[in-house]
């Protein structure tokens, strides 16, 4: 009886593993979702990548975020504390009023960024 309920306990946990890992299989099964082919070396060249991402996913998944956080692709250059003025100024533009512009523009392009 003790060797049935040990049995049992290490089917019960290779189960629990088989669902929480990724078979060479699966990236063939999901290939065929979208109508993709892959060759045996194409697979074995991704499947370690494919079983990191899955990793980051399930630790993304165990992040809580609440309603309140904003949208991940609404961004704010705006530093908690900083001001930024409403009111546009007139541009003051630093050059040298020494240059001259070449005849040929594009020899421009060898101009010094200085310059």
């Amino acid at each position: 009886m003790k060797k049935y309920l040990i049995l049992i306990a290490q089917l019960a946990g290779l189960q629990s593993y088989a669902q929480d890992t990724i078979a060479k299989q699966d990236i063939l099964s999901a290939a065929k979702l979208f109508d993709l082919q892959y060759n045996t070396k194409e697979v074995d060249t991704m499947y370690a990548g494919i079983k990191d991402n899955l990793k980051v996913y399930k630790d993304m998944h165990q992040s809580n975020l609440n309603n309140g956080l904003p949208m991940s692709l609404w961004q704010s250059p705006v530093v908690p504390g900083l001001q930024i003025e409403k009111k546009q100024h007139a541009i003051k533009w630093k050059f040298n009023k020494n240059i001259s512009l070449p005849a040929n523009k594009s020899d421009l392009a060898f101009y010094p960024i200085s310059d």
